[in-house]
């Protein structure tokens, strides 16, 4: 409900207060829902990542060669392209869910302040 300037009543404010609060509340748990996924997809690439740069060495010794650690690193790179992506897409997500919150907490805020500055004026 957006707020009219010239019709602000405690009681709007109130429940737009409340309204916020609970929206709040189901951003924090979107958060730690989006940071587990997060932390699950960094696993899964750390993970990725080691069996592909011990694969790159083991094939290496197989063939009697060493490896070079930017040709290591290029060969899990390439191995762990799928498990990169969703690594970052997990966090980008994350990241989004957090500025929502951080958003809606600068709307309480703001209403608190609106709430406040409300009272003031019908106690005079």
């Amino acid at each position: 409900m957006p707020l009219d300037p010239q019709s602000y009543n405690p009681a709007d404010v109130e429940a737009e207060l409340l309204r916020y609060v609970t929206l709040l509340e189901q951003a924090t748990q979107e958060c730690r829902k989006r940071g587990i996924a997060s932390a699950r997809a960094d696993a899964e690439f750390r993970t990725a990542w080691a069996i592909a740069t011990l694969a790159a060495d083991e094939q290496a010794t197989n063939d009697g060669k060493k490896l070079t650690v930017a040709t290591r690193e290029a060969l899990a790179v390439r191995a762990t392209g799928p498990e990169f992506l969703a690594k970052r897409e997990a966090e980008e997500v994350l990241h989004a869910a957090r500025s929502a919150s951080s958003n809606l907490r600068e709307m309480v805020g703001a209403l608190r302040t609106i709430a406040t500055n409300l009272r003031e004026l019908v106690r005079s």
